[in-house]
């Protein structure tokens, strides 16, 4: 099929979703030629789709869940990668413009402006006057939690710069760098995994079909009487051509000279268990995004602070 092209029946598709002013459409082009960043499902069939609604378990269904589920983690991280190289282009065009201060000195400022609009001496003199000891001592409670809380923010934000040797928002523009292109290259392996695993499945389909009829065959050829071989070849005729064609497709499709189940089981269980390692590891970049989404969330309010009051002390003894 050509690029861009669909087929009659998504054609058809598209007339009725029209008509009744639906915006889906059906592309039966791959997630590749489409341009979308997922790892593809495995089909299947309406057995195993039987087998799972019934509740048992397959592998095809457990690969399936597999793959959804880290879509879903892959789509994530995209998302949060993509507000962060925005944030930091927006960043760097403002540094430029003016004498900004760094980092480290945000994130001062951030947990500075933070306490202090938490609670102060006013707002406490209020409170008593208008509720008295018991409702000044749940507002303190609740001040006291919240200052608690942007110390942590705080913390863990100065913590991962220091530990990354983040100085400048050119360094946290190169890590974050660093991390999409650790991700592009996860994803990669991913599919490519997957489409092994897919292929070595239909191999071991194929197989256990030509394994299943091979007795089959062995009788029919054992046969020398020509009439009686073909009776019985007509009787048989629907797995003596699934033999033939599962033959066919193993020699000119997988190239398969012999065929090596028991391995095959072997290499795609191998497989699903770096998956497994993969996911562990997607979800290591995702806590590093959190945290670098954490800096860019302290360093936002610090800067948005600071334009609303120009005149505030920006430097500050703290080196990281």
């Amino acid at each position: 099929m050509a690029p861009g092209a669909t087929s009659r029946g998504g054609n058809t598709f598209w007339t009725k979703f029209e008509r009744k002013g639906l915006e889906t459409r059906i592309d039966h082009r791959s997630y590749e030629a489409q341009g979308i960043e997922q790892i593809p499902t495995v089909h299947e069939g309406p057995l195993v789709q039987q087998m799972e609604k019934r509740g048992i378990r397959t592998q095809k269904g457990d690969l399936n869940r597999w793959i959804k589920a880290t879509n879903r983690l892959i789509a994530s991280i995209k998302k949060k990668l993509k507000s962060l190289v925005e944030w930091i282009a927006a960043v760097k065009e403002e540094l430029a413009k003016s004498k900004e201060p760094d980092l480290a000195d945000l994130l001062i400022q951030y947990h500075d402006m933070r306490n202090a609009g938490a609670w102060s001496q006013n707002e406490e003199n209020e409170v008593f006057r208008l509720g008295g000891p018991r409702m000044g001592a749940r507002r303190a409670f609740g001040c006291q939690k919240a200052k608690i809380g942007n110390l942590k923010k705080f913390v863990d934000a100065f913590h991962f710069l220091k530990e990354n040797q983040i100085f400048t928002v050119e360094e946290l523009e190169r890590q974050t760098h660093e991390l999409s292109t650790a991700v592009d290259d996860l994803v990669a392996q991913s599919k490519a995994n997957t489409a092994r695993i897919k292929q070595l499945d239909n191999m071991i389909t194929f197989a256990e079909h030509i394994r299943r009829i091979q007795p089959i065959i062995d009788q029919m050829n054992a046969i020398h009487w020509k009439g009686s071989r073909e009776k019985f070849r007509a009787a048989h005729q629907n797995d003596i051509d699934l033999y033939y064609t599962s033959q066919r497709i193993l020699n000119e499709k997988h190239g398969v000279k012999k065929i090596d189940i028991s391995g095959w089981k072997k290499e795609q269980a191998e497989l699903r268990k770096k998956e497994e390692e993969r996911a562990a590891q997607y979800k290591l970049f995702r806590e590093k995004l959190n945290e670098m989404l954490n800096v860019k969330y302290c360093v936002d309010i610090a800067r948005k602070m600071d334009r609303k009051d120009p005149e505030k002390k920006r430097g500050n003894d703290l080196t990281l």
